[in-house]
C-alpha cells in the first residue's frame, strides 16, 4: 500500500485542491478499497474510490460491459472529487457527507428527515 499511495496520493491531491477539498479526504480511498483499482465490493461498488455503478454513471464515468472506468485512477478521483463537492454543498458538513459518501446520498437525507436533525451527532442510522 505504501508504494501505491506514493504513486496515487500526488493524484489525489492535485485533484482535492482543484475543488478546494480537504487533503484528509486522500486517504478515503485507503479505507474504501486499501488503494485497489480492481477491488469490488459485496454490494457491487468498485475501483479504489468504491463507486456504485448509478453514482458512477451520474459522476461522468464510463460503466459498461467493456469500460469500467471506476478502476481509472484519474478519472475516478476526478469523479469521487466531484460527488464530494456536490455532497458537501448539499449536506454542509463533513461528517454528514462522508456518511452520505458511504451510505448513500438517500439514506442520510431520510435520516435528517425522519429525525428531524440536521447534524451528524444527533442522527440515529
Amino acid at each position: 500500500m505504501k508504494t501505491r499511495s506514493e504513486a496515487f496520493f500526488p493524484i489525489f491531491e492535485t485533484v482535492l485542491s482543484e475543488y478546494n477539498l480537504p487533503q484528509a479526504l486522500k486517504y478515503l480511498p485507503i479505507i474504501e478499497s486499501a488503494l485497489q483499482t480492481d477491488v469490488h465490493s459485496q454490494a457491487g461498488a468498485t475501483g479504489l474510490w468504491q463507486f456504485m455503478k448509478n453514482t458512477a454513471i451520474q459522476m461522468g464515468l464510463k460503466v459498461n460491459k467493456t469500460e469500467d472506468e471506476r478502476k481509472n485512477i484519474q478519472l475516478s478521483t476526478e469523479a469521487a472529487a466531484r460527488y464530494l463537492f456536490y455532497l458537501f454543498n448539499k449536506f454542509g458538513d463533513w461528517k454528514l457527507t462522508l456518511a452520505a459518501y458511504n451510505a448513500g446520498e438517500g439514506t442520510v437525507q431520510q435520516a435528517i428527515v425522519f429525525s428531524g436533525k440536521n447534524t451528524f451527532e444527533d442522527i440515529k442510522m
